[in-house]
């Protein structure tokens, strides 16, 4: 098993990447021991957390989140990391970055039932 400073090291620099395109201020991630995930319900096909210090509210009064996704099918510390976008008054999401990867054609989607992205959903629009 890899050791959690692997993680945590790789966690911090995917936020420093963010940092540069979504003008995050850096001090929002200045310690990992200061991470907050939330856990939402599991399914059949993984876990998934979001984490309460980057929460932010947007202009379009959506919210923006980083998460982590933890796919069954996957070994165990391959996590899937993304900052999501909430419309809570829609009830939808969209993928702003995936691994660190900037998605310039995410669009708002409905969550068609899945629990995992649905537990997000609710959690971070009930925290508001």
């Amino acid at each position: 098993m890899k050791s959690p400073i692997k993680l945590v090291t790789f966690i911090l620099l995917f936020l420093i990447l963010i940092n540069k395109f979504f003008n995050i201020s850096s001090s929002d991630y200045v310690n990992a021991k200061e991470l907050d995930w939330e856990e939402v319900p599991s399914s059949q096909y993984g876990r998934q957390w979001w984490e309460k210090s980057t929460l932010k509210h947007n202009n379009d009064d959506s919210y923006r989140v980083f998460t982590r996704y933890q796919p069954i099918s996957i070994a165990r510390n391959k996590d899937i990391l993304f900052i999501m976008d909430i419309d809570c008054s829609n009830n939808q999401y969209k993928d702003i970055s995936i691994n660190g990867k900037y998605n310039k054609n995410s669009n708002w989607l409905r969550s068609d039932g899945d629990k995992l992205i649905d537990g997000v959903i609710d959690q971070v629009c009930q925290s508001n």
